[in-house]
C-alpha cells in the first residue's frame, strides 16, 4: 500500500488521499494539519519523506516494520526539540492457508507490530501491512471519530487490538478443536505439526500480551498521554480485555500443552504395543523353525523314515507355539 493521509472533512467525514507532492519548504511537507498519516509497507523514500516533513528519525518509523520489535511506549523528541510519543503495540494477524498446510514450524497466527507516532499536529501510524481492526478505526466505521482527536483514536485502535486477541484466540480454540478431532480418528505427524504451529502463535502471542499490558497500564497513569474520563473508561475497558485475552492465552497454551503431551504418550504406547506383538510372533516362530530345522540337517535322526514322524513334528510345532502364544498372552504381552 501506498502512503495516504486522512482528514476530515467539513461534514465530518474523513477522507482518504494518496500523499501529496512533497513540498520541502511547506508547514510539514505539505502534509496538511491535525491529519492522520498511515505507512503501511512503506518504501524507503515513503519513510525518508515523512522523517523529513516531521524532522524525525527515521528509526521512529522503522522500529514497526522490525518483526520481533516489542510493545513499549518511547518518548523522544524531533531534530527541533518537539516533544515525540512513540506507542509500540503488537497486533495478531493471520498467516494466510499456514493453519491448514501442516508444515512444521507454520503458524496459524502471527503478531504484527503496530507504530502509533504521535506529533503535535499529526498522528503516523505504521505498520507491515494493512489490518481490518486498525482500518475501520482510522475510517471511523468502529465509532464516530476525528482526525484531530489523536488521544480518542489512539485508545480505539488499543481497544480493537484487544479485541483482535480475544478474536484470534476464539479462532485457535477452534481449530485446535478440529485438529484434536482429527488426532483421534488418525495419529499422523501432519495434526501433531498443526498442533505445534497452534502453540507457537500461542506463544507468540503470550510475549506481546504481557509487553502490551505493561504499556496499556503506563498510559492509564497518565504521565505520558493526557486522558480524560471517557478516555480513561475506555482505555481501562481495553485493558480488561486485553488482561483477559493474556488469561486465555495462558489457559489454551497450557491445555494445548497438556493435549501434545497426552497424544504424544498414546503414540508412545502404541509402538511399545505393537513393539511387543512382533517381538511375540519372532519367538513364537523360532521354536517351530527351529524343530523344523533339525530334521533338514544331512546327518540320520532316529525315526526319521516312520510314516508317523511328519504329523508328530507337525503337532510339536503347533503345540510349542500354542503354548508361547499363550504364556505371553498371560502376561499382557498380547494384550492391547
Amino acid at each position: 500500500m501506498m502512503l495516504e493521509v486522512r482528514l476530515t472533512m467539513p461534514d465530518g467525514r474523513i477522507a482518504v488521499h494518496p500523499a501529496p507532492a512533497e513540498e520541502r519548504d511547506a508547514a510539514f511537507g505539505g502534509f496538511p494539519k491535525n491529519s492522520v498519516l498511515t505507512l503501511f509497507d512503506p518504501t524507503p523514500e515513503e519513510l525518508g519523506r515523512v522523517a523529513r516533513a516531521f524532522h524525525l528519525d527515521e528509526a521512529y518509523l522503522r522500529d514497526a516494520l522490525d518483526p520481533l520489535e516489542r510493545p513499549r511506549v518511547e518518548v523522544g523528541e524531533t531534530e527541533d526539540g518537539a516533544p515525540v510519543l512513540i506507542l509500540v503495540l503488537g497486533l495478531p494477524h493471520q498467516n494466510g492457508d499456514a493453519a491448514s498446510d501442516g508444515r512444521p514450524g507454520s503458524m496459524p497466527y502471527g503478531v504484527m507490530p503496530v507504530s502509533l507516532v504521535h506529533l503535535k499536529d499529526h498522528l503516523l501510524v505504521v505498520a507491515r501491512r494493512a489490518h481490518p481492526a486498525i482500518l475501520d478505526v482510522l475510517d471511523g466505521r468502529r465509532a464516530p471519530v476525528a482526525t484531530h482527536m489523536k488521544t480518542r483514536l489512539t485508545l480505539l485502535i488499543f481497544q480493537a487490538v484487544a479485541e483482535a486477541y480475544l478474536a484470534a484466540l476464539r479462532e485457535l480454540r477452534a481449530l485446535s478443536r478440529a485438529i484434536e478431532r482429527r488426532l483421534r480418528a488418525a495419529h499422523r505427524n501432519r495434526e501433531l505439526f498443526m498442533l505445534l504451529g497452534v502453540n507457537k502463535s500461542l506463544v507468540y502471542f503470550a510475549s506481546a500480551l504481557r509487553a502490551s499490558v505493561i504499556v496499556y497500564r503506563r498510559l492509564l497513569a497518565g504521565r505520558d498521554l493526557k486522558l480524560y474520563a471517557d478516555d480513561a473508561d475506555l482505555l481501562r475497558s481495553a485493558l480488561v480485555d486485553l488482561e483477559q485475552a493474556e488469561e486465555l492465552t495462558a489457559l489454551h497454551a497450557d491445555r494445548l500443552s497438556t493435549l501434545m503431551d497426552a497424544y504424544a504418550a498414546v503414540i508412545h504406547n502404541n509402538v511399545n504395543a505393537v513393539l511387543k506383538v512382533l517381538t511375540t510372533l519372532t519367538v513364537v516362530l523360532t521354536l517351530p523353525v527351529l524343530i523344523a530345522g533339525l530334521f533338514t540337517i544331512n546327518t540320520r535322526l532316529p525315526f526319521e523314515d516312520a510314516p508317523w514322524l511328519f504329523g508328530l513334528l507337525l503337532l510339536a510345532m503347533i503345540v510349542s507355539g500354542g503354548a508361547l502364544v499363550l504364556y505371553f498372552y498371560q502376561r499382557n504381552f498380547l494384550r492391547w
